[in-house]
């Protein structure tokens, strides 16, 4: 106190040289790290920001861990104009040995199936072949297994072959340039996964992702033409199951206007039983969940936290039991009558 009773302020104590010092290495370090990260990284950074961006598939470095969890994992080998990505290459064709020391065995244990022994091969469009015919159909397409999680085509990629899903489960979606996506449709086996390339400047409307290993052939435009014109009873096929996929785009497309968000579910759920062929005992059915709650959101439109209460308010009125790798539908009767509720 001074004499005339004011308190006096006490200058603080400029830092220390040596706090200077560290914080300076610090912030340096930092900015050096992060320098050298994004160069590890390449342009891949890029990716889901810039609609131009070309990178290829980030597998090692420093966002590695990071990436695979993110939309980025799902940019083919040969970037996104690449065209048809390559099956599993631990499948070798005539019968090579993988690493698990079967022939053309993946380690989770999945093996190509010939036409003849497919047991989807009812529900495909080449059922109707027999023989040398069904011999040219092998002949013209590329048949190969897709691990889990692997991008099979993208979205706006020259559209050069048309997929057939012989085993497995793929989800069809699209997405946006910041790597939110839409899922339109979850393909079963024997269903037609790709548009009918016939025009060269033809891209695909939506990227296909294998939900589970799965088995997919494809034929190149050049050959589809060729092959159609030898065997017409195919095209026929085709043609066919092409209406049924506008059939449930258009179905898809009235759930959205006229159904709620509670409804899409049921919907949904409803659909994920009679997919799966589980047989409901006493309303009853337990289905093997291949998607996670972000992709059951996708599916309906909504965001994960939605997906979430909404999977909340079912399992409250009793209606599903959910586990950590499966749902159980308690009451399937209950649900399709919550399916079928308009507005």
């Amino acid at each position: 106190m001074t004499d005339r009773g004011f308190r006096t302020t006490r200058t603080p104590d400029a830092p220390s040289a040596a706090r200077v010092a560290v914080g300076a290495v610090l912030a340096l370090g930092g900015i050096g790290l992060m320098v050298a990260a994004q160069l590890d990284l390449g342009p891949a950074w890029r990716v889901g920001i810039e609609a131009e961006a070309r990178p290829g598939l980030v597998t090692t470095g420093w966002y590695a861990v990071g990436l695979r969890r993110g939309p980025w994992r799902r940019v083919p080998a040969g970037g996104i104009g690449s065209g048809p990505s390559a099956p599993d290459p631990r499948i070798r064709r005539g019968g090579g040995r993988s690493r698990a020391g079967a022939p053309g065995l993946l380690a989770s244990g999945m093996r190509k199936v010939a036409c003849e022994q497919c047991p989807t091969f009812a529900g495909c469009i080449v059922r109707d072949l027999r023989g040398p015919a069904l011999d040219d159909f092998r002949a013209c397409s590329v048949s190969g297994i897709y691990r889990c999680r692997q991008v099979l085509f993208h979205e706006g990629a020259p559209a050069g072959a048309l997929y057939l899903l012989c085993l497995g489960s793929v989800k069809l979606y699209q997405s946006d340039g910041l790597g939110r996506e839409h899922i339109l449709a979850v393909a079963a086996p024997g269903e037609v996964l790709s548009e009918l390339p016939l025009a060269a400047d033809d891209t695909y409307s939506v990227s296909a992702e294998a939900l589970t290993d799965c088995q997919v052939s494809w034929i190149a435009r050049d050959r589809l033409v060729a092959f159609l014109h030898r065997h017409p009873e195919v095209g026929v096929q085709l043609v066919g199951a092409l209406s049924r996929a506008l059939g449930a785009a258009r179905r898809k497309a009235r759930e959205f206007a006229l159904m709620r968000a509670q409804g899409r579910l049921a919907e949904l759920l409803v659909q994920l039983v009679r997919a799966s062929g589980e047989v409901p005992r006493n309303g009853r059915a337990r289905v093997a969940l291949a998607y996670s709650r972000r992709e059951l959101a996708e599916m309906i439109g909504v965001s994960t936290e939605t997906a979430i209460r909404l999977l909340a308010r079912l399992k409250q009125k009793r209606l599903i039991e959910v586990g950590r790798h499966d749902l159980v539908v308690t009451d399937l009767s209950r649900l399709a009558r919550l399916a079928n509720r308009r507005g």
